[in-house]
C-alpha cells in the first residue's frame, strides 16, 4: 500500500475514535414566537346633512323646486349643502372635490355652472376654505363640510333674444372625498 492510502486509512481511524463510535453528532436548537395580534382598517365617510333650497340671487329668496320657476339674465341661484366628514387612521389624509353636474338643453350654453368655495371646519377647529380641484388634505377627525353650488345666468353686453323661452336640465351634484396617498403624516 502507498504511504498516501494508508495516512488516509489512519486518519479515519482517528476521527472514527474521537466520535465515540457515535453514529451521529448532537446539536442545539430553540425557538421563540411573537404574540399574535389584530390589525383593522380606518374608515373614510361622507354623509349629507342637510341642503338647503335654491337662492335666488342670494339674498333668501328661496329658489325651493327650480321646475317652473323663471329666469332672466343676471339672475343667480344658489344651493348650499353641509356634509359631514368622518375619517379614522394613522397617516390618513384625503382630498374633497365636486363634481359638477351635466346638463342637458338650450340654455345650457347660457349658463354657467359652479362651486368656487368649500368651508371645512375640524371639530373644534378653525374654518378652512378650500378651492373645489385642489388637493385639500386632512388627517383624522370629524369634520363639517358647507359647500355652495351656483349657476349663473349673466347679464350681457348686447342684446340677445335667442335664449327666451329655452330650458336646461342639470343632474345630480356629487360631492366626493377620497383617500390620498400620503404617508408623510405623523400619528
Amino acid at each position: 500500500m502507498k504511504k498516501s492510502t494508508k495516512g488516509a486509512l489512519a486518519a479515519a481511524a482517528a476521527g472514527s475514535l474521537l466520535l465515540g463510535g457515535a453514529s451521529t453528532l448532537a446539536f442545539w436548537s430553540d425557538n421563540a414566537s411573537i404574540a399574535g395580534s389584530t390589525i383593522t382598517a380606518g374608515t373614510l365617510d361622507l354623509n349629507l346633512t342637510t341642503c338647503g333650497d335654491w337662492q335666488l340671487d342670494g339674498v333668501g329668496g328661496a329658489g325651493g323646486d327650480l321646475n317652473g320657476r323663471l329666469l332672466v339674465p343676471g339672475d343667480s341661484l344658489t344651493k348650499t349643502c353641509t356634509y359631514t366628514i368622518s375619517s379614522t387612521g394613522d397617516h390618513l389624509a384625503a382630498k374633497l372635490d365636486v363634481g359638477l353636474p351635466t346638463s342637458s338643453g338650450d340654455l345650457k350654453s347660457a349658463l354657467s355652472t359652479n362651486s368656487s368655495v368649500f368651508t371645512i371646519t375640524k371639530a373644534g377647529g378653525a374654518p378652512v376654505t378650500v378651492t373645489p380641484g385642489t388637493a385639500s388634505e386632512f388627517d383624522e377627525g370629524d369634520y363639517t363640510i358647507v359647500a355652495d353650488f351656483k349657476v349663473d345666468f349673466p347679464y350681457g353686453t348686447a342684446i340677445d333674444n335667442s335664449s327666451q323661452g329655452d330650458s336646461v336640465t342639470y343632474d345630480a351634484i356629487g360631492l366626493t372625498v377620497t383617500q390620498t396617498d400620503n404617508h408623510t403624516v405623523t400619528p
